[in-house]
């Protein structure tokens, strides 16, 4: 008859060596006995109650390095010497047991000790690798753009979530290297750490904090792909045409930069070919902002008798819900646009402007203004006939 099986979710991590012990020898004690770790989850046979120990050792490859179904021979073959048996490998650990009440522990041996050490030294570097580089992916996040214009454009909630990812990976690879580092210690001393009295409470925090983790990764997987799909990381859902923006622009738009009288047409070009998303807008509002919009036009100005001008103009407009806010995200906006992709730099001095303030770019045709509320960054092209000293004071009075 087949044994029957059963299936427990570990109450720690891996790298918990003194809990896991534990509770494997809890489990043993209720009829239990392991099998294997399948997907993190413990695969158990029942089988009488019995005073099982096991311990975990650091993880020694085999001597093929392609072959990871278990430890080096050289290490089962002193374990087995110990009277302890190979069960399976679980994370960077492999999982022994015995039922003799008699066997000397496990770590006795120094050249078995020795292994273990120069595997948990090997693990302890590579958790410092990953903590690099979470670190760098934050300063990544932080030179991107900054959190309030991130919260504007992708939304309270995804940006929550991604704090959650930022902070919480760091935090999870400093746990896990303290630990290890515990762990090191321990073995130096030929003893292993204790389990902390309040180990079932920790077990309940982890498995929470791993539904927790697959969440936010799951959640930001899929908003990627959303996000790679419609090409853009608006929360609005698609590119509207200009023609049907409702009521008034609240900024100055390629009429208000053409000559008086000037006959406005689509401009024909080797780029306007490629481009969908020119001569449309994107729309939206939230918590932060009362009104958010990114406008791009491509049009020929045709003066009577006069020659025609072409304007290329990206306008990304903020009115947010309060001053202080459109205070700092003119800050953010200063230092790293994420949702235009520009850098402003050095200023330029500008005349007296109806704003509260206000930077030009040096040696560019970008400039970034705010009145009130209201935030506004321009970029003009290069394929544009203007210069953006010419158009800074007609955006500068279009803010209401």
């Amino acid at each position: 008859m087949e044994a029957k099986r059963v299936y427990r979710l570990p109450p720690c991590p891996a790298y918990d060596i003194a809990a896991t012990q534990t509770w494997l020898e809890q489990l043993s004690r209720e009829g239990l006995q392991l099998e294997r770790f399948t997907a993190g989850i413990g695969v158990f046979i029942r089988r009488e109650t019995a005073q099982t120990r096991y311990r975990l050792d650091a993880y020694t490859p085999s001597e093929n390095p392609l072959d990871e179904t278990g430890p080096a021979k050289q290490a089962v073959a002193m374990a087995q010497e110990f009277g302890w048996e190979y069960v399976c490998l679980r994370g960077a650990f492999a999982i022994y047991r015995t039922d003799d009440a008699a066997a000397p522990e496990l770590h006795t041996d120094h050249k078995l000790q020795a292994l273990s050490l120069r595997t948990l030294e090997k693990q302890t570097h590579r958790f410092i690798a990953q903590l690099v580089f979470w670190s760098l992916l934050a300063l990544l996040f932080t030179r991107a753009g900054g959190l309030l214009l991130l919260s504007i454009h992708a939304g309270l909630w995804l940006t929550a979530i991604l704090l959650v990812a930022l902070i919480g990976g760091p935090l999870r690879l400093i746990y896990k290297l303290f630990h290890l580092r515990r762990t090191q210690k321990a073995l130096q001393k030929g003893i292993l750490p204790a389990v902390s009295p309040n180990h079932k409470k920790q077990g309940i925090l982890y498995q929470t904090g791993r539904c927790l983790l697959l969440f936010v990764l799951v959640t930001l997987a899929a908003v990627y792909l959303i996000h790679w799909k419609t090409g853009g990381i608006d929360r609005a859902e698609a590119r509207i045409p200009l023609e049907d923006f409702p009521g008034r622009v609240p900024f100055a738009t390629a009429a208000d930069l053409a000559p008086e009288g000037a006959a406005l047409s689509h401009w024909v070009s080797h780029a306007s070919r490629f481009r969908k998303d020119l001569n449309t807008f994107a729309r939206w509002n939230g918590l932060l902002a009362a009104d958010a919009i990114r406008w791009e036009e491509f049009r020929t100005a045709t003066p009577p008798g006069g020659e025609a001008q072409n304007i290329w103009i990206k306008v990304n407009y903020y009115e947010l819900q309060s001053e202080w806010l459109a205070k700092w995200l003119f800050r953010e906006l200063s230092q790293r646009s994420f949702a235009a992709r520009v850098a402003l730099s050095e200023p330029v001095a500008l005349p007296d402007l109806p704003v509260d303030e206000a930077l030009l770019k040096e040696n560019t045709d970008s400039c970034l203004l705010r009145k009130g509320r209201q935030v506004l960054l321009v970029k003009l092209y290069d394929y544009s006939d203007l210069t953006m000293e010419d158009c800074v004071p007609i955006f500068a009075q279009s803010l209401q």
